[in-house]
């Protein structure tokens, strides 16, 4: 890969690791998942199986219209559930169901599985390494937005 073209370069991955992912999905029997959803779900599951609309957009970094598409879909494959506040109407609230805990061993398997191909034959420093960069270039791009 061409050290120059660092769009390029990134979406060849994100195409590679999507696939991987997808397989993964096939893999526990899965049919109703896409890795789409795969950042709302982890969102979801590290903090505490609820978040407002807003705030999983922000984590997710896509913008509220499309996180609506996508937790309408979760919504309607029944592994999140919606509820409006009862004190602010334009609030969203999403919460993780039954049906998606009951997958959260195999989501977890699944992040284990793509953390340790992703970072095939890197050193613990390495990966260490390579995630502050990521951060490090999203700071810069946040910086100059």
């Amino acid at each position: 890969m061409d050290n120059n073209y660092v769009v390029y370069s990134f979406n060849k991955v994100k195409k590679m690791m999507h696939q991987f992912v997808d397989q993964q999905i096939k893999s526990f029997d899965i049919h109703d998942l896409v890795p789409a959803y795969g950042d709302i779900l982890t969102a979801l599951y590290i903090n505490e199986g609820q978040l407002k609309m807003n705030q999983i957009s922000e984590l997710v970094g896509k913008d509220k219209s499309t996180i609506t598409v996508l937790v309408n879909k979760l919504a309607d494959r029944g592994y999140v559930e919606k509820e409006k506040s009862k004190l602010d109407k334009r609030v969203t609230y999403i919460r993780l169901s039954k049906k998606a805990y009951s997958l959260e061993n195999e989501f977890h398997t699944i992040t284990s599985n793509v953390r340790n191909v992703a970072f095939k034959g890197f050193s613990d420093e390495e990966a260490k390494q390579f995630m502050e960069y990521l951060h490090r270039m999203h700071d810069n791009f946040e910086e100059n937005l």
